[in-house]
């Protein structure tokens, strides 16, 4: 990242990284019916697939 470099220098190493991902049960999908294979990509689709699974 440029911010973080002066004059070609590394300065600071980003802290604020982010990478979101989902753990998820692929014996609880079967057992609800779901496909296993196909994980909810969207907060929408987590969403929508809660009530299966509880």
């Amino acid at each position: 990242a440029a911010y973080y470099t002066v004059n070609d220098k590394l300065y600071s190493m980003p802290f604020n990284s982010s990478t979101p991902l989902l753990y998820y049960n692929k014996d609880a999908f079967k057992a609800a019916g779901l496909d296993p294979e196909k994980p909810p990509k969207t907060l929408e689709e987590i969403i929508s697939l809660a009530p299966k699974l509880t």
